[in-house]
């Protein structure tokens, strides 16, 4: 169990509630969070546990807008969303039902895989889902923007508080050489013209194979919808052919644009708009692998470990 859970009695209070102690807290899941996540076990039972960091000033709360955007997937997921069990603003804490199952590793050859990430993706964007999606008032995605503008202002941003960092070890001093000389030239040769909003689409946004499971039957599991909301539907294609964890080769890409062409909220421009994204994203992907930079209590190794990370990436041919 994680130490600097004991004895926190709002945690311990809502956990009894839920017919669970916080001694039943059996190892820490997804050590890259930002958040906590825990596997709660005792005997053949199982509950997964997350816990939101505190606000940070000027930014949204991550653990309102989870509960709402989950609890929206969950309705019209239905078993393809796994249950919240409970929440509590308190400790800013969320309790899920544990899925059983296998990742889903996105291999080459499985281009099924890839066609069956479209269609919880066509299913969430039927028009009746969007309706209830407006009627509900739910916001923004993380990152959102609904012209190839706004993304690639996003992207600046994100280079530009890297460059803003203070430099107070080897790894940044050398982070921020590798942004100034490599990411943020790429960057400018694609900013683009100014060009009209595209209608939005709803988006889980950190979608990816990473945070699907593949239960014994079959059947897919969707995971974390803390960054998800209305966006730009060829934001959601390049995100998640770009994304760091499982990026797509050529062909799997080719394929989900394929997928989501049949469903009429992503297309006629889909395909040309996506090609036009993926190099600003690519600009995006590699700077938000750099978010430990950001994290004043971040040790060196982490840093430097995810500088060789962010320029691996960067230098992948990711649609080769």
């Amino acid at each position: 169990m994680n130490a600097g859970l004991a004895g926190n009695t709002q945690l311990e209070r809502f956990l009894a509630g839920h017919g669970w102690q916080t001694r039943q807290l059996v190892r820490q899941m997804g050590a890259g969070n930002r958040h906590g996540v825990f596997l709660l076990e005792e005997a053949s039972r199982r509950a997964v546990l997350k816990i939101h960091e505190p606000v940070v000033n000027g930014r949204r709360d991550a653990f309102a807008h989870e509960v709402l955007l989950h609890s929206f997937y969950a309705q019209q997921g239905g078993a393809s969303v796994p249950r919240l069990l409970g929440e509590d603003s308190g400790c800013r804490t969320l309790l899920f039902e544990h899925v059983s199952g296998e990742p889903v590793e996105g291999e080459e050859s499985r281009l099924n895989d890839v066609v069956r990430m479209a269609e919880f993706l066509r299913h969430t964007n039927r028009p009746e889902v969007l309706a209830r999606a407006r009627q509900a008032r739910l916001p923004r995605a993380s990152d959102a923007g609904l012209s190839a503008a706004e993304h690639w202002q996003c992207a600046l941003s994100r280079l530009d508080a890297l460059l803003g960092l203070p430099v107070t070890d080897e790894a940044t001093a050398a982070m921020k050489d590798f942004v100034r000389s490599e990411l943020r030239p790429a960057l400018a040769d694609r900013k683009p013209g100014e060009d009209p909003p595209v209608a939005p689409c709803l988006s889980p946004s950190d979608f990816g194979f990473h945070n699907v499971i593949r239960r014994q039957n079959g059947s897919f599991c969707f995971l974390d919808f803390e960054h998800a909301g209305w966006d730009d539907p060829a934001k959601l294609a390049t995100d998640f052919i770009l994304q760091p964890e499982a990026p797509l080769n050529a062909v799997a890409a080719e394929h989900f644009t394929d997928a989501l062409l049949d469903g009429a909220i992503f297309g006629p421009l889909l395909r040309s708009r996506v090609r036009q994204l993926l190099p600003i994203q690519k600009c995006k992907w590699t700077a938000i692998i750099l978010n430990v930079f950001d994290r004043a209590s971040a040790p060196a190794e982490a840093k430097s470990s995810k500088l060789a990370k962010a320029v691996v990436y960067w230098e992948s041919k990711l649609l080769a």
